[in-house]
């Protein structure tokens, strides 16, 4: 028996385990891990690739080692202890807490949780349980100390080439033209943020998960999102961008179909951070992240003999590589405003009409609470609402709102736009650029306006309908804009903004 069957005889030994029954064996490209009971083991493979040097039983202790230092950031509960694994004059291997034993190898002992519960398994999550995973990451990213030292456009563009290397040696594989494509979009849209990535690098670049996606995150007994598994066997792979982080969850949602979850985690996320810049670069993060699955997805299915599973891989690597495309070729988003006195029901539109196509929903609400760095739920000063304020919050909208949509994400804005002005220095610099603007104005009774005000809890707005009935005592000039009825059928009115 060589030494990998010993290793994998040795983990499917139920002694090891709390149970009598049957051990599970799963095997990745770098680990084998035994699940029997309420316990997993996992032990690396002696291997040396490129990106993750396994080869020598001290090299695995130290991994192991910060594997478990690591994941106590976000799964404390799930991570047990380093194990010592020692190797008898019979040859049989055995666990040991004494080190003069003859050591061979080490594993890290788990507790085992519900593999159902795993994201991965899931065909929809809930809105509620989105905003709890976004919140679960933001709060990860906001712990992490900034890290120095590193260029994070120099960092992202060598993850490109390292990527269009990858695609270079399965040549066969996918259309050459199309990976080239893919490297060219790339390289232009890092270029186009050179400065934004630059400047982020002394804020924004920390020791992340590294390899979140929905194999890894699961849900606990408590209904809390459990992020597991970061990376630990190489920095250059976990010390990056935290919106570079979330990129690889966000693809990997949309990949599996699931536009109403991306929206959702997306939204929830910039809610909790502010960080709105970061979506400028999420189209260019997320097709990096698609084309690392998609060569990773050709790479396993080199190894794979069974001409099913292989044809599966292979189509999922087509498949990554077509989602990276649609993220970074040239293209311009469209922007829709939805406009109109407070508690018009502009806000709850809005968000339908994100919700349904995927859009970027930036609100001035939330903007001005960001602005003011206060949660989106707190209540500002009247301070905050003057005319210079309230300017900065609408320039800020409208700068964020042509950024995204010349990076081809369309954008949906939520604010009054009251000032006549206001609304057509948007449409203007918007159709200078070349982007598609369209905007409503949504209305409602007065008396069904202030009692939907009044009753208001954990808003992001602070207006109240004495707010309103000032707002309507202004000078909004002409409204041009197509208006809308906000107290109605919700579905009513986005079947006819697009008719």
């Amino acid at each position: 028996m060589n030494t990998e069957d010993t290793m994998r005889a040795f983990l499917k030994n139920p002694c090891h385990y709390d149970t009598e029954g049957p051990v599970v064996l799963h095997e990745t490209h770098g680990a084998w891990v035994g699940v029997g009971g309420q316990t997993a083991i996992k032990v690396k493979k002696p291997v040396l690739f490129p990106y993750m040097d396994y080869s020598t039983p001290e090299k695995r202790r130290i991994l192991c080692l910060r594997e478990m230092t690591l994941n106590q950031r976000t799964a404390p509960h799930l991570y047990q202890e380093v194990r010592m694994i020692a190797k008898d004059a019979k040859g049989d291997l055995f666990f040991t807490h004494n080190p003069a034993d003859p050591i061979v190898d080490y594993a890290i002992v788990m507790n085992r949780f519900d593999e159902s519960h795993l994201l991965s398994q899931q065909t929809s999550f809930s809105e509620d349980l989105c905003e709890r995973l976004a919140a679960r990451i933001a709060d990860f990213h906001k712990n992490e100390a900034p890290l120095s030292g590193i260029d994070g456009y120099a960092m992202m563009v060598g993850v490109v080439q390292g990527n269009q290397g990858c695609f270079d040696a399965y040549l066969n594989a996918l259309p050459h033209n199309q990976t080239r494509a893919l490297t060219d979009h790339c390289l232009r849209a890092l270029g186009a943020h050179k400065d934004l990535l630059q400047d982020r690098s002394t804020h924004f670049l920390k020791q992340c998960h590294g390899d979140l996606y929905l194999k890894n995150i699961y849900v606990d007994t408590d209904g809390q999102p459990v992020l597991f598994d970061c990376i630990e066997f190489n920095d250059a792979f976990a010390q990056i961008d935290t919106a570079y982080d979330l990129a690889f969850l966000l693809m990997d949602v949309k990949f599996r179909g699931m536009a109403r979850e991306a929206f959702w985690i997306q939204h929830h996320y910039i809610a909790k951070t502010g960080d709105t810049e970061g979506l400028l670069l999420m189209p260019v993060f997320m097709a990096i992240r698609a084309a690392i699955r998609s060569h990773v997805s050709l790479a396993i299915a080199q190894g794979i003999g069974d001409a099913g599973a292989k044809g599966g891989f292979l189509g999922d690597a087509k498949g990554y590589l077509d989602l990276a495309l649609s993220l970074v070729f040239p293209k311009k988003g469209l922007v829709t405003a939805f406009g109109g006195y407070a508690g018009s029901g502009k806000t709850t539109l809005a968000r339908a009409f994100a919700q349904k196509t995927g859009a970027v929903l930036l609100s001035s609400d939330d903007l001005r609470k960001q602005m003011h760095g206060v949660a989106v739920t707190d209540t500002l000063p009247q301070a905050a609402y003057t005319q210079t304020k309230s300017q900065a919050v609408y320039d800020r909208l409208r700068t964020l709102a042509l950024g995204l949509a010349q990076t081809g994400q369309d954008v949906v804005l939520d604010a009054t736009f009251l000032q006549a002005k206001g609304r057509d220095a948007l449409a203007d610099q918007l159709k200078d650029a070349g982007i598609v603007f369209r905007g409503f104005w949504v209305q409602a009774p007065d008396d069904l306006a202030e009692a939907r005000m009044d009753q208001r809890v954990g808003d992001a707005s602070d207006a109240t309908s004495e707010v309103r009935r000032k707002q309507k005592q202004s000078d909004v000039g002409d409204i041009t804009w197509p208006r809308l009825w906000g107290h109605g059928s919700i579905e009513a009115v986005l079947k006819d903004i697009a008719a």
